[in-house]
């Protein structure tokens, strides 16, 4: 056959350790060579295999174009072959074999081909057999290990990551749902930073793997306690730390979804520091996620390694924002500017509304949950209304919340309404006090139909009741006093 005799006649003039650029060739040569389809299938499975091989070893490329011609040449001394195999393999990549155990099992293995060569089967059945068990035994072989640096440091290059070009592509367009999963879904960001955040959620949650992938780093450390790195097939580096406890060890192959670590216990509520590295360096993770829906951005995204780290480009477009009423900004809410101290005079609104007519108060704000806002009940599917006049700056599923909109209005104050069945409002809209902007529900983390309800300056939550009666469903008549610490008072 011309595979055959062209893997013969370029084995006897290659070099050894010269041969890796050619051994690709030998096995198009041989799928092409088949004489049967079932038989082009098999050699063309184990070429995609062998490309990752090929790629990062030259002892292996010389020894596999043996098994190979073995494989074609009806099987003649594979015994003595797949020998030559196993010793060529082994000496070239100690740093893959621990044990002598791994080094037996090929020889075994061999012995089994060599008797099985002599069976009275048929050939493309033989063909089938032999390369389904050698895939096998590569695959066992060539588990996913890790140096000492790279089990120890978070922060380490991924090697060969960028051997062939200065920049890659991952593609989160075509993201299966469970190919993706937010490390803590009923959590809520409390802090963030450029390359990572803190996400606080009940003591002992689980926290998820966020693509498939393998352990990396599974260790304790000085600054943030029990961590977990898992390096994934797109390239990507995922970071979670301050866990109570680790779940998985070095090596180990994760799901996305799949549980890692318990999440950590700080100031008697749980949390996590999470990020995302590309060859060592942090990523910014609004580049990747929508961090307030937990979602992956779908996009074509491309690293590209330059001298002080990795620089990101994406392929999504910036929404044309609408035009925003005056005084008031989408991007930027912060009413004490170069001062640390705030009055609002609620005795000067005339235009407000009581967000949910005709209900009470079922869970205060604060407490031993930490609660952000005021759980208001009446039934489901009632009305939710606008509590002043204001522009929608958030509308759609934010985890935790489930259905959310956060209005931002001209006073300086924020208002979030969540939990809602059905939105009405899209981000951009304006509102008037007491529009109809959602109405009740449960979605998001609830175990009944309610509003939840919050009110926020300068990007913090505060107690409601300093600006509505829950009782009488009016406006206090007052003037409060925020500071930039977070304190909130009535001063008249």
């Amino acid at each position: 056959m011309i595979g055959i005799e062209r893997i013969q006649e370029e084995r006897r003039s290659a070099k050894r350790g010269e041969c890796g650029g050619n051994f690709l060739s030998h096995v198009t040569a041989l799928a092409n060579a088949c004489d049967d389809e079932f038989s082009f299938t098999v050699i063309y499975h184990f070429h995609r295999f062998l490309k990752v091989v090929v790629e990062q070893w030259n002892e292996v490329q010389y020894g596999l174009s043996l098994v190979f011609e073995a494989f074609y040449g009806k099987f003649l001394n594979i015994h003595y072959r797949l020998s030559r195999v196993c010793k060529t393999y082994c000496y070239s990549n100690l740093n893959h074999f621990k044990s002598c155990a791994k080094v037996t099992s090929f020889f075994v293995i061999s012995k089994f081909f060599y008797n099985f060569a002599d069976m009275s089967l048929n050939r493309t059945f033989k063909i089938t057999i032999i390369a389904s068990i050698f895939l096998l035994c590569l695959t066992i072989s060539a588990k996913d290990e890790f140096t000492h640096v790279e089990q120890q440091q978070i922060n380490v290059e991924t090697p060969g990551l960028f051997s062939h070009s200065n920049a890659f592509q991952v593609d989160f367009t075509k993201v299966a749902k469970d190919e993706y999963a937010f490390p803590l879904s009923a959590g809520k960001i409390s802090e963030k930073t450029h390359s990572d955040i803190i996400i606080e959620t009940s003591k002992g949650d689980a926290v998820k793997a966020m693509f498939g992938g393998v352990v990396r780093l599974s260790r304790n450390t000085p600054n943030m306690g029990n961590v977990v790195v898992l390096r994934h097939d797109n390239g990507m580096e995922t970071l979670y730390g301050r866990n109570a406890k680790n779940l998985v060890k070095v090596g180990q192959r994760v799901k996305a979804g799949e549980t890692i670590a318990i999440v950590g216990n700080e100031g008697g509520r749980g949390s996590l520091q999470f990020g995302i590295m590309v060859n060592g360096c942090g990523i910014n993770l609004e580049n990747i996620l929508d961090l307030e829906a937990q979602t992956l951005h779908r996009q074509m995204i491309t690293f590209k390694k330059v001298d002080k780290g990795i620089d990101v480009s994406t392929s999504r477009k910036e929404r044309k924002k609408k035009k925003e009423p005056e005084g008031m900004s989408m991007d930027t809410n912060d009413p004490f500017g170069d001062k640390s101290v705030y009055h609002l005079d609620l005795r000067a609104i005339s235009s407000w509304h009581y967000p949910l007519k005709d209900s009470h108060v079922i869970s205060n704000y604060g407490g031993r949950r930490r609660h952000s806002g005021v759980d208001i009940k009446n039934a489901p599917n009632r009305d939710v209304y606008a509590a002043f006049d204001g522009l929608v700056v958030q509308s759609g599923v934010f985890s935790g919340y489930g259905k959310c909109i956060t209005v931002r209005h001209a006073n300086g104050l924020e208002t979030r309404y969540s939990h809602n069945s059905k939105n009405f409002v899209n981000v951009g809209d304006k509102v008037k006090a007491g529009d109809v902007i959602a109405t009740t529900g449960r979605t998001g983390r609830a175990t009944t139909e309610h509003l939840h309800f919050e009110t926020r300056i300068a990007g913090r939550a505060f107690d409601p009741a300093f600006i509505f009666d829950h009782v009488n469903h009016c406006l206090h008549n007052c003037i409060l006093q925020f500071k930039k610490n977070g304190s909130v008072k009535r001063v008249k």
